[in-house]
């Protein structure tokens, strides 16, 4: 009863603030993610948390990309470029697809959008506040992802020190913003 309880109370909140989930507490809810629907266990899912020094990195990124986009209008482009500092931590979570020949890309990314709800549940479980956001930015070209992205993650190399050329490539799927 206690979790279906947590699913119908829980609501996306948008004012945002510290104290943002803990080192131990992160590792929980990326276990809970990754008991997501997964045909095949192919682990489709990965994630970038984006919090302290990265989030203007984040924002460097948003705005350098919407410099590239045709036709945006200058009040949008502050719109994103604003958008990190909405929350003091940011779960990227990205789906790279892996070729299978039971399990199609729709369903990888299905997974990926389960392991998403899987972060927000726990995240009120334990008495914190999340919204998803994608916006038109993700929409635009920051869609990419792929190799880049894992490598990024498996070598352990901080939002804080990666390049922007290379993080351009990394945006995807869903943005969490905690709080």
């Amino acid at each position: 009863m206690e979790a279906l309880n947590n699913i119908l109370n829980r609501v996306s909140a948008r004012n945002l603030k510290d104290p943002h989930p803990s080192v131990d507490e992160m590792q929980s809810i990326y276990k809970a993610a990754l008991r997501a629907p997964d045909h095949a266990w192919l682990r489709p899912s990965s994630f970038i948390e984006v919090k302290g020094t990265g989030i203007s990195r984040l924002s460097k990124i948003f705005e350098e990309y919407a410099d590239t986009v045709e036709d945006l209008k200058e009040e949008i482009k502050e719109k994103y470029k604003m958008a990190p500092f909405r929350a003091p931590m940011i779960i990227i979570l990205v789906n790279t697809y892996k070729e299978h020949p039971k399990v199609p890309e729709i369903e990888q990314k299905l997974s990926t959008a389960a392991a998403a709800q899987n972060i927000l549940l726990s995240l009120n479980a334990i008495g914190y506040a999340g919204i998803w956001r994608t916006g038109i930015l993700v929409g635009m070209g920051l869609l990419m992802a792929g190799a880049v992205t894992c490598h990024l993650k498996t070598r352990g190399v901080p939002l804080s020190r990666a390049t922007p050329a290379s993080l351009m490539l990394v945006m995807c799927v869903v943005v969490f913003y905690l709080g």
